[in-house]
């Protein structure tokens, strides 16, 4: 597991220098995932914040870093993600901008 991970982050490290060049990498960073658990908070419907140890959901998959580009649209956006190098699932969601 351990020289996965190591083999991941020389082929993220490669991609994301690839993304710089294109002039598409706005930024990112990868969460510690290893020795320091998450901890979700939720305001309850009394209006109580609780803070419980764990992700926000009980799945298998865990949200593992975020990477920002600039892209044309959403599409572009998409067209991008499909070079990811490495097996991890990607959710593309477009920042929010006030009007």
């Amino acid at each position: 597991m351990q020289a996965d991970r190591l083999a991941y982050r020389k082929q993220v490290e490669a991609w994301m220098g690839e993304q710089a060049k294109a002039g598409v990498l706005v930024g990112g960073e990868a969460f510690e995932t290893e020795s320091v658990p998450p901890v979700t908070v939720r305001r309850e419907d009394d209006g109580i914040p609780k803070a419980t140890e764990g992700p926000f959901s009980n799945s298998e998959e865990t949200l593992g870093g975020y990477v920002l580009v600039e892209a044309a649209d959403r599409d572009a956006a998409v067209d991008i993600a499909k070079t990811w190098p490495t097996p991890e699932s990607l959710e593309i969601r477009p920042l929010w901008t006030a009007e």
